[in-house]
């Protein structure tokens, strides 16, 4: 046992002393059963459970990678991003070098809005992983925010080649060629993506979107609605099933159609301007 390890060990002691004072977890091993509550927990989507169990180990121990980086994605599975990003960055603090902390970094800092960053975290991440599939997928959407698109086609392609049933990629990549103007290649993309995940709806609003650029009205109107019957609450479809219906000079449909997308979203702004 080399010094840092032994120090580390007394400060535990220490710890784990206070804890039983205050009535908290003090055993590595009762730490351990939190975290595996707090894991059951998360994987059952019930994230409120997940983190109490989560917060009662980083209480006890500060330091914890593990209760730390989960404790970080429960928050930005719940929205708290700023929170979230504090977290994970802890977790980071004992293991630098950790791929999936670097990712799930990335992810954070992205929906916080600070793709730059999130870029970095994820490059760090594929330096140590470079077959990090999620992480190349979402390494391509940060480039896309930032408008680096051909950049971004490519992250997709390594994603792809790396995992070639990965739906989401194939519609990342389907988005990024429809900005690039490559239309028959991204409704090949999205349909790549639904011949793998069916029920994909995003991809199926996506190829309505994909047939209406190309002029193909009503097989965007038969691709919305699909979306829409997969989810009936999807009011970017059901506004795009609007306008598809609009430019056929189906207007009563129309107005239908984006009225219900209104409802669904008050704050909405085109569906409320295609309604004017």
């Amino acid at each position: 046992m080399n010094r840092a390890q032994k120090r580390r060990r007394q400060k535990l002691a220490r710890r784990a002393a206070k804890n039983r004072k205050r009535g908290r977890p003090a055993e590595a091993s009762d730490l351990q059963d939190l975290i595996r509550k707090g894991a059951e927990a998360h994987q059952a989507g019930n994230l409120p459970e997940a983190e109490v169990h989560y917060r009662k180990v980083v209480e006890a121990d500060p330091e914890n990678f593990d209760a730390n980086h989960l404790l970080g994605i429960v928050l930005l599975q719940t929205g708290n991003h700023q929170a979230g990003i504090g977290f994970i960055g802890k977790a980071l603090d004992r293991d630098p070098d950790h791929p999936e902390a670097l990712h799930n970094m990335g992810k954070a800092l992205q929906e916080a809005g600070r793709p730059e960053e999130a870029e970095k975290s994820y490059r760090r991440a594929l330096a140590i992983k470079p077959d990090y599939g999620e992480a190349h997928n979402n390494l391509g959407n940060a480039l896309k925010d930032l408008g680096r698109l051909e950049d971004a086609a490519a992250s997709f392609h390594k994603a792809l080649a790396i995992a070639p049933d990965f739906p989401e990629a194939h519609n990342n990549l389907g988005l990024v060629l429809q900005k690039l103007e490559r239309l028959d290649e991204a409704a090949a993309s999205y349909r790549k993506a639904l011949a793998i995940k069916p029920d994909f709806a995003e991809a199926l609003n996506n190829l309505g979107n994909a047939f209406k650029d190309l002029g193909r009205l009503e097989d965007a109107v038969a691709s919305y609605q699909k979306a829409i019957a997969i989810n009936p609450e999807y009011a970017e479809a059901l506004n795009n099933l609007g306008l598809a219906f609009n430019d056929t000079g189906r207007f009563e449909e129309s107005v239908k159609s984006c009225r219900r997308a209104v409802e669904l979203d008050p704050g909405f702004a085109d569906a409320h301007t295609n309604l004017a």
